[in-house]
């Protein structure tokens, strides 16, 4: 994955690190969503073991700021609309602090 990300970023560290990062805070909000609805992604059984009639509903674009530049992150909905994420909270518009 990062040598993916360096020939993407063509040399520019800044870009290097948004790659990271956007990688890093996808993947920590899909894990959210995990924790959240007690199964993973496409685990039909562990939902039916979960006992959960709530489920993924897709995932909404944001652009958030960070220290080395703008990031798209994609943030996952449930059905229920009971997901609150804590990694990016809705509306945020800039991350300074870190994790």
């Amino acid at each position: 994955m990062i040598g993916e990300l360096a020939e993407a970023a063509d040399g520019d560290i800044n870009a290097l690190v948004r790659g990271v990062l956007q990688s890093s805070i996808n993947s920590g909000l899909a894990a959210e969503m995990d924790a959240h609805l007690g199964y993973s992604s496409g685990d039909r059984a562990g939902k039916a073991a979960a006992g959960q009639s709530n489920s993924r509903n897709g995932s909404y674009s944001t652009t958030v700021d960070t220290h080395y530049g703008p990031i798209d992150i994609d943030v996952p909905r449930d059905r229920d609309g009971t997901f609150i994420p804590r990694m990016v909270p809705k509306g945020a518009r800039r991350i300074t602090e870190p994790w």
